[in-house]
């Protein structure tokens, strides 16, 4: 009974190799092969995998590796801090725009650990492309969980956008 397991565990192992090295192919061939593997209860790896993967193209800025995941799950939940900030941390505007198409709400999220809202996570790393992608898609400069100081402190980045 332990064999099985430890084969689906290769098997994951080695998508999140391929999501990581940006392997397309092996990718595709892999998310197949789990798919034979678990016929009778499943016909795709499972969502924690699944995440797990998202997190990686994210990280990676592997946009057509992102692209495949969300295919594979449209009603995967992305707007989540872990990701989002992953995604703010290593801006990638293509990656962005993945996040974004699948999960609109992302612009006004405002679930991060210290009260802040997506554009002001944004912000706090320094680069305008993202936050600038954010405003151009709806994002609110004053909304925060601190109140707008706690916005306008960290938007400096952009500050030329807002007048």
């Amino acid at each position: 009974m332990s064999a099985p397991a430890r084969e689906v565990n290769q098997l994951e192992k080695s998508m999140y190799d391929a999501c990581e090295a940006r392997n397309f192919q092996s990718l595709q061939r892999l998310f197949k092969a789990f798919a034979l593997q678990e016929a009778e209860q499943s016909i795709r790896p499972p969502r924690t995998l699944a995440r797990l993967l998202v997190y990686t193209a994210v990280k990676h800025k592997r946009s057509s590796v992102l692209a495949f995941i969300l295919l594979e799950y449209p009603d995967l939940e992305i707007g989540d801090e872990l990701i989002l900030q992953t995604a703010f941390d290593n801006p990638d505007l293509e990656v962005s725009k993945l996040l974004h198409k699948h999960s609109p709400s992302i612009v006004h999220c405002d679930q991060f650990f210290n009260h802040g809202n997506a554009l002001s996570e944004a912000c706090r790393t320094g680069n305008p492309v993202i936050p600038n992608y954010l405003l151009d898609h709806g994002a609110e400069p004053n909304q925060s969980a601190l109140g707008p100081w706690r916005a306008l402190i960290v938007l400096s980045p952009v500050a030329s956008r807002l007048g």
